[in-house]
């Protein structure tokens, strides 16, 4: 699905069906539902729920990047380190130059970014927690895949 028009409960089963039939055929037997959800269940739900916000967002590539950045370097809200406050500070500003320039009819977007932030880390904190830290990149690269066979080049 490309999240445009789907339910956030519709696209959270589609992310476990996918899974499901990612692990079936890596671990060579079948891996129930009901196995899945107790697993990963509340994991996926935060995972899709953060990646269907960014798409509704349309979340570019530099703003991606520089929020990377600044979630791997603050934890609640703070940089954690005073060495890294630079780097924290460079990339914070060129989020704020990106957006000002970019989308100057959207003058609360970098705030309204930030906002997302502790559900990112939230995520991130599951998936750490989890022994399937690899769940995205199989989310990812079905999402990616099926985009491609979609799109009118391959039609």
């Amino acid at each position: 699905s490309d999240g445009a028009t789907a339910e956030p409960h519709q696209e959270v089963a589609t992310n476990l069906v996918t899974l499901q039939t990612c692990l079936t055929s890596m671990m060579g037997r079948p891996i129930t539902m009901d196995q899945l959800r107790q697993d990963v269940g509340t994991m996926v739900e935060k995972i899709t729920k953060v990646i269907t916000s960014f798409r509704n967002f349309r979340l570019s590539m530099q703003e991606y990047v520089c929020l990377k950045v600044v979630a791997m370097l603050t934890q609640e809200g703070n940089v954690q380190h005073k060495e890294l406050e630079q780097i924290h500070d460079r990339y914070m500003n060129c989020l704020r130059t990106f957006t000002e320039y970019n989308f100057p009819q959207e003058p609360n977007r970098v705030e309204e970014l930030l906002v997302k932030l502790p559900e990112v880390q939230e995520a991130a904190g599951l998936l750490l927690e989890s022994k399937m830290f690899y769940v995205p990149f199989l989310l990812n690269s079905t999402i990616s895949s099926s985009k491609t066979e979609d799109s009118p080049a391959h039609q």
